[in-house]
């Protein structure tokens, strides 16, 4: 089965066992990681679950595994997230998790509290104006 690129920087991604019956895929320029106790439903998950999201995008979702991957980058627990941005840790959890959808001011706190453009959370990517 192969695996798909990253959705977050479009790299490559590789899977390899960890241990016992442990697998993981991880892009290997920005580290976004999946793991799973089956090596075929972690590379059927990591293409569906990340993929296809970015293919058919649902904001919600995408903004999600965003903010989870940048908090992770960052080296933040749910809570410091919360207490930088203002906010529960109860929300941040229910928006990586898309059981909460995040709002304007929402998004606003978020990209503050990790330190980033609303634009890079909505589209991962910056805007340049020339």
């Amino acid at each position: 089965m192969k695996i798909k690129v990253c959705p977050i920087c479009g790299s490559e991604a590789k899977c390899r066992k960890l241990y016992g019956n442990l697998y993981d895929v991880t892009c290997s320029n920005c580290g976004l990681r999946l793991r799973s106790s089956n090596k075929d439903k972690c590379i059927d998950t990591w293409n569906t679950r990340f993929f296809e999201r970015t293919v058919e995008p649902e904001v919600n979702e995408i903004v999600g595994v965003r903010i989870e991957h940048i908090r992770k980058k960052r080296d933040f627990s749910q809570r410091e997230l919360a207490l930088r941005a203002g906010v529960t840790w109860h929300i941040i959890n229910a928006i990586e998790n898309g059981k909460c959808i995040a709002d304007y001011d929402m998004i606003v706190k978020l990209a503050d509290g990790l330190g980033v453009s609303c634009d890079f959370l909505l589209r991962g990517k910056e805007k340049h104006v020339e």
